[in-house]
Order: C-alpha cells, then structure tokens, then sequence
C-alpha cells in the first residue's frame, strides 16, 4: 500500500493507495494535466515524473518563480499566474485537474471547484486531496490516543525556540485569535472544507464522485510502528476523485 504524501511518498505492501492509486492508473496513457495552486511545485514534479504535460497555476509570482527555475526545463512543463478565482483560460482544457493542501486557503473554495470542473475536458477528472477530513474536526478516541502517543514520541524542534516568527505570532494572538502565520483561513471548527457542500458542487457542475476516502496522513516524524498500527483505526485527511460527464459544459 502507498500512503501517498506529495511531501512524502511512503510504500507498504507493494499496493497503491489514495492519490497515487490514480496517478499510476492515469500515467498508462497522455494526459493534459492542471496543478491548480501549485505552490512549491510537489504535485507538479509527481505529475511530470508519470509523464504528464503539466500547467502549474498559482497566485504567487515567487512560487511560480520556484517552479519555473526548478522544473520550468523538464519537458512537459509550464506556469501560469493564476488570478485566485480559478483557471483563466478555456473551458475544457486538461484531462485531469487537482489541487492538493489549498481549497483550505481560498475563502470561496466552492467557486474553486467549479472552476476545476470548467478547466476540465468531458470525461477527465477532478482530484483534491490532501484537505481535513470529519474526523480532524471531530476526532475519535482512537485518533486522540494517537496524536497524544506521537507527540510525546517526536523529538522537540528545538529551533522554534530561536524563530522570531514564533514570538511575533503569539503577540499578534493576543489581538486577533485567528491569525495564523502561515495565511490559512480555513481553520477552526466553524470555517472548514465542507464535504457534502464540495461534492453538490461537482454534481451540480456536471461531474460524478467516484471514488473518495479519509486516510490517516503520516507526517514526518511519526514513529513507523506507530503509524501502522492506527492507520486502519482513524483517519485525518480525505480524498476526493470525480468524473466530468460525457456532454457536460
């Protein structure tokens, strides 16, 4: 099984799993892919190394900048500044269409799926992955005992204690309990990615949810044994795969 991480592919089992399951599905054949708010450019170096033509879209120039000096000579690869409210071009455009770790970040997200979905060619996909599931919000027992055992497990940062940022953060706390030093905004358990809402969204644009599921989503650190033995006990992240109908605009 991998649980695919775009920060860290990690492989068990010898069998595919979440995002990854798709993408080596998808790589058997070309594909015309969209990186919607590509950042650093993770998914991007995923999406090449399959072979995929990839368009990394995002509203940092520095970002696209990164991008562009790092994977802008590999073939198949090109940036596009990205207006914030979605893909700025032509209906219909890609084969498959993901955002990975955003939607969270863009106050209309919904307007974002949309968007996804006019990017995308009738019959392609749409992917976002990577975003909190139900039970990040509403954790299980099993998911406690699990966060608490990993914790007390990983060695302390000690170079947070010399980060200014950290000091600065917790003063500007004081005023706005809200902010966040890395700009999210959906964050707090009345301001979150709403599920049911993402998936009427892609019906409504002309999609079909086919696949989806919560995962628990190892981050570095996490001690392996550990991590084995609660991954099939809770769950932290989900996934979400659609597919745009035959004939829709």
């Amino acid at each position: 099984m991998v649980r695919f991480s775009i920060h860290a592919s990690r492989r068990v089992s010898g069998r595919p799993f979440g995002t990854h399951l798709l993408l080596s599905k998808l790589a058997r054949i070309p594909v015309r892919a969209l990186d919607v708010g590509c950042g650093s450019g993770n998914l991007t170096s995923h999406l090449l190394e399959l072979g995929f033509h990839v368009t990394s879209a995002d509203l940092s120039p520095a970002f696209l900048c990164l991008v562009e000096n790092v994977l802008g000579r590999r073939a198949g690869c090109e940036c596009l500044p990205s207006t914030g409210k979605g893909w700025p071009g032509p209906d219909a455009s890609f084969d498959f269409v993901a955002t990975y770790f955003v939607l969270h970040h863009v106050p209309d997200y919904l307007g974002l799926v949309s968007e996804m979905v006019r990017a995308t060619k009738p019959g392609g996909i749409v992917c976002v992955d990577h975003e909190a599931s139900e039970g990040s919000w509403n954790p299980s027992p099993e998911y406690l005992k699990f966060k608490r055992q990993a914790e007390q497990a990983m060695p302390f940062d000690w170079s947070k204690l010399v980060d200014p940022m950290r000091y600065v953060s917790r003063f500007r706390k004081l005023f706005n309990p809200r902010y966040q030093a890395e700009g999210n905004i959906h964050v707090f358990p009345d301001d979150y990615i709403a599920w049911p809402r993402v998936r009427q969204t892609l019906q409504e644009s002309g999609c079909e949810v086919v696949w989806e599921q919560d995962y628990l989503l190892f981050q570095r650190g996490y001690p392996e044994d550990l991590f084995e033995a609660y991954r099939e006990q809770c769950a932290d992240t989900h996934v979400l795969v659609a597919g745009k109908r035959a004939g829709a605009a």
